[in-house]
């Protein structure tokens, strides 16, 4: 359960930094013509943690089902994989819209 918040919690913010990338860029650019196509890195960065939090709880799901079938037969062992990697793709993302905000301000 605690995995699926997390990824509801990360598809969240992902929809607020590219929302909130964009109101930035309504602000600045009124007075400038704006292009039909820009892609800007709110928008990457968005993206990229609404990804995340869909493959976060993708793998709470197959998490959960495995390890509802291990105790059933008994056999049980707690996997560090999914949660070490989910943890490091989260830090270089979180990593990179730090990096974006101190080059933004």
């Amino acid at each position: 359960m605690a995995w699926i918040r997390t990824g509801l919690a990360t598809i969240t913010i992902g929809f607020v930094v590219a929302r909130f990338g964009l109101f930035l860029r309504e602000l600045g650019f009124k007075s400038q013509p704006v292009p039909l196509f820009s892609l800007h890195y709110s928008m990457l960065i968005g993206v990229a943690l609404t990804m995340l939090g869909i493959i976060t709880i993708i793998a709470a799901l197959r998490n959960f089902l495995r390890v509802r079938r291990d105790i059933d037969r008994n056999e049980f062992h707690p996997m560090a994989g999914s949660a070490i990697t989910l943890t490091v793709v989260a830090s270089i993302i979180g990593l990179l819209l730090a990096i974006y905000l101190f080059l933004t301000s």
